[in-house]
């Protein structure tokens, strides 16, 4: 009887850690966005970069569409043959508000300070074609630019 016993607790403390190692595997996935991607994996987006450079931007800056976040920088390609151009996935949810006439424009956080990010105007146009999605990126202005006007 004390075997049973023994061993029925040893499979109880088993079950239990084995219950604990998933839950804290499920909330690491979550914690690094993985379940979202994976659930989600969202649509990619080419972003060509003024000549004047980044301003800034860096890989995992947040995309935003109509303020709301939409999506990351996932690499930034800097080649002397071509013109820099980021890499970006957007969420399969903010597609439908980005078409071919959508403006992006490289902002900073707090206007003059902080990270960079990508902000996406809402287009009206004609809808993107998603196996060749391309937008030019242009730098905000400048707090400072109508200073002088």
């Amino acid at each position: 009887m004390s075997d049973t016993k023994r061993y029925r607790r040893q499979r109880t403390l088993l079950g239990g850690m084995v219950v604990a190692a998933i839950v804290l595997f499920l909330f690491s996935l979550i914690q690094a966005d993985a379940l979202r991607e994976w659930l989600d994996p969202g649509k990619e987006l080419q972003l060509v970069l003024p000549d004047q450079g980044l301003f800034g931007l860096a890989e995992g800056a947040k995309i935003e569409v109509l303020g709301t976040p939409a999506g990351k920088i996932q690499r930034i390609v800097i080649d002397p043959d071509q013109k820099i151009h980021a890499e970006a996935r957007l969420s399969a949810s903010m597609t439908a508000f980005v078409r071919r006439d959508s403006e992006a424009i490289i902002r900073k956080t707090f206007g003059v300070a902080g990270d960079s990010y990508i902000e996406i105007t809402r287009g009206v146009g004609e809808p993107m074609d998603w196996e060749y999605a391309v937008l030019n990126a242009k730098p905000d202005r400048s707090p400072t630019d109508s200073i002088g006007e």
